[in-house]
């Protein structure tokens, strides 16, 4: 019987999602308008969704968990350190970050 190896999750993954969602942002594809209507796709709605894909791909390994934790803000990284993470909380809050990098 072969045994499944369980899945993993990338950094690489993780980077490239970034990667589109600021293409997504920066082409206007992603509006945070303040009209209200639930059928746009507002940057956090798809930061949210995005994270919930990637995170039910697996998980990441101790290494990039350690990597993407050094590329938040220290005022997060020192938040996420304070409470116990997980592989969700991560990617989202640098997920965020990049959100607040971009405006």
């Amino acid at each position: 019987m072969c045994k499944k190896s369980p899945m993993s999750l990338s950094l690489k993954a993780v980077i490239q999602e970034a990667d589109r969602i600021r293409f997504k942002i920066n082409s206007g594809l992603l509006v945070d308008g303040g009209c209200g209507m639930s059928a746009i796709q507002t940057p956090a709605k798809e930061v949210w969704s995005v994270t919930e894909e990637l995170t039910e791909q697996g998980e990441l390994s101790p290494k990039d968990q350690e990597a993407l934790l050094f590329m938040l803000n220290e005022a997060t990284t020192l938040q996420l350190q304070a409470q116990k993470f997980d592989d969700f909380d991560l990617i989202h809050e640098y997920f965020l970050q990049l959100l607040e990098d971009i405006k």
